[in-house]
């Protein structure tokens, strides 16, 4: 628990370090870095990209481009990939990823989307606009929200998966 809670202390650090503001605008591309103390390894990429590992006991990383095989479930047609709003988490036991989509199409067509492709959820909620559809199979748990904030024009999808590492 403590390499996980310095993992992602690490990782959200380095997230926010990268971070400019909407107002700021950046005239030059990052540079990547690295920094070890002992097993702990912590490197940024020029385009955001952050990893932290741990020895053999795990990793970490956020801002890189997930594909469709790493989440275990397709991306809505037509939806654009946030890479700010991804996340990878990998142990010797299981695997944990996040991506981040937005679209112009309503939540109630990208929910029929994926109860088509998923199958009928076993928890569906709405709660204060936001849409909660939750996927498990006998190794993968798929957790998707949608939601369009008030007065935005698209929808923001999160989905989550998390697996059991074959052993």
């Amino acid at each position: 628990m403590k390499v996980f809670a310095l993992c992602l202390a690490a990782t959200l650090s380095l997230n926010l370090c990268a971070c400019s503001s909407e107002e700021e605008e950046q005239t030059a591309p990052q540079e990547s870095s690295e920094v070890s103390l002992g097993d702990l390894t912590v490197k940024t990429v020029e385009d955001g990209e952050s990893k932290v590992t741990f020895g053999d006991k795990g990793s970490m990383s956020s801002g890189a481009e997930i594909d469709e095989d790493e989440l275990g479930a397709p991306f809505y047609p037509g939806s654009q990939q946030l890479k700010e709003g991804s996340f990878k988490m990998e142990t010797p036991e299981s695997k944990s990823v996040a991506a981040q989509f937005e679209s112009e199409d309503d939540a109630e067509e990208i929910t029929e989307f994926y109860k088509d492709k998923l199958g009928k959820p076993q928890m569906e909620m709405n709660v204060s606009g936001t849409t909660t559809l939750s996927f498990e199979t006998k190794s993968q748990t798929i957790l998707i929200s949608l939601e369009r904030p008030e007065g935005k024009t698209k929808t923001v999808v999160q989905i989550q998966s998390h697996s059991k590492v074959k052993g």
